[in-house]
C-alpha cells in the first residue's frame, strides 16, 4: 500500500472514532435493523427510547442520522422527560426508483461520508 493512501485511511479511521461510545447504540441499530428486515406491510415504523446526556446531544443525532443512512431509513428525533425518542420509518415506495432497494451501505461509504 503506498504511503499516501495509508496516510489517508488512518485519517479515515481516526475521524471515524471520534464520537463518544452511546450506551444506546447498540438499541438503535437493533431498532433499524429490525424494521429494514420487516416487510413494509408488515411494519412500517419503530420508536427507540434512550437516555442520553445533554453534553452528548450532538454525538447521538449524528449517530441516530448515520444509522437512518446506513440502513436507508427516515428519522426524527424527540425530546421527552430526561430521554429521547427515537422514530425510524420507511421511506414512502414511490421515492424509491425502479429497481433500486434501499439497504446497508458499505463501511467504505460510511467512512468516507465523515
Amino acid at each position: 500500500m503506498n504511503t499516501l493512501l495509508q496516510q489517508q485511511l488512518n485519517e479515515l479511521l481516526v475521524d471515524s472514532v471520534t464520537r463518544p461510545k452511546l450506551a444506546c447504540e447498540s438499541a438503535l441499530r437493533v431498532g433499524a435493523a429490525t424494521l429494514r428486515r420487516g416487510r413494509p406491510e408488515e411494519i412500517s415504523a419503530t420508536t427507540v427510547l434512550c437516555e442520553v446526556a445533554a453534553d452528548h446531544f450532538e454525538a447521538f443525532a449524528s449517530l441516530v442520522s448515520d444509522i437512518g443512512d446506513e440502513y436507508g431509513l427516515q428519522t426524527s428525533i424527540q425530546p421527552r422527560s430526561g430521554s429521547y425518542s427515537v422514530r425510524f420509518s420507511c421511506p414512502p415506495t414511490a421515492a424509491l426508483s425502479a429497481g433500486s432497494t434501499p439497504g446497508v451501505k458499505s463501511v467504505l461509504a460510511r467512512l468516507l461520508r465523515r
